[in-house]
Order: C-alpha cells, then structure tokens, then sequence
C-alpha cells in the first residue's frame, strides 16, 4: 500500500511540475521525478531481495550499504558495457 502512495505522490508531483511554462523546467521536473522513481524502486527491491527490517537502525544502516554496493556494481557494469561497445567496430562490413 505504501508503494502505491509513494508512486501516486510521485506522478502527483510531476503533474504538478508540468505547469511550468519554460520547456527547460520540465525536463528537470521529469529527469528529477523519474530519477527518484529510480531510487526508490531499486532501493525497495534491494530491501525486499535481502529481506532487511528497516525498522531498526542496524537495519537501515545495512540496508543502505547493501544499496550502495548495488548502486556501484550496476554503475560499474555500466561502464564495462560502455566500454565494449564503443571497442566494436561499428562500420562497414568490408570482407576480402
């Protein structure tokens, strides 16, 4: 249940950010919006996954450095992938 108002007070928010008139406002209000979304998604799945009580102090604690840890490792297979396409070779196939 609590998911849910989270994600309705998410989109209730970036409706609201659509008021701006300056197109260069919106994109912050929607990069920002679903930059949180992110967050918020990932570091429930991390919680849920590893089945961490986040009603203690030890357990926010822990859950944050198993969230970090995450974070760093997708961050890093990002940049693994990165690095492998751009190592491709993206031009013509030339054969003979």
């Amino acid at each position: 249940m609590v998911n849910w108002l989270v994600i309705v007070a998410f989109i209730l928010i970036l409706l609201w950010f659509f008021k701006f008139r300056n197109m260069k406002h919106k994109f912050y209000a929607v990069f920002i919006v679903l930059l949180l979304i992110f967050f918020y998604t990932s570091f429930s799945n991390v919680v849920s996954k590893n089945n961490i009580n986040v009603a203690s102090f030890d357990g926010v604690v822990n859950a944050g450095k198993l969230y970090f840890i995450w974070l760093g490792n997708a961050l890093q297979n990002i940049a693994t992938l990165s690095g492998n396409a751009i190592k491709m070779e993206w031009g013509t196939n030339s054969t003979g």
